[in-house]
């Protein structure tokens, strides 16, 4: 049990399904998302962290196109996965 608290704090969990808005592009669900999760950041350190996050993930050439789903063609399944990893960070 106390591995277990001790790991809880330095790793996070990404679900296996996609959790992201499909009509958003990558960047405003990674921002949305930190809106949510950091109510008392400012909006200019959000984009920081954002814009951090999508470096860090390789997601800049992506950060302005949609999500999409499997009708409406959006970013690849390998750059979603990062994108979800993003939403977790």
């Amino acid at each position: 049990e106390d591995q277990l608290h001790y790991y809880s704090r330095n790793m996070g969990f990404v679900p296996q399904d996609d959790v992201m808005l499909e009509e958003l592009s990558v960047l405003e669900n990674l921002f949305y998302s930190a809106q949510l999760r950091l109510p008392s950041i400012d909006r200019q350190h959000l984009h920081r962290i954002v814009y951090d996050v999508l470096r860090v993930l390789g997601l800049e050439h992506i950060a302005h196109t949609r999500v999409g789903n499997v009708e409406a063609r959006g970013i690849l399944g390998g750059e979603r996965k990062r994108v979800n990893i993003g939403l977790e960070l």
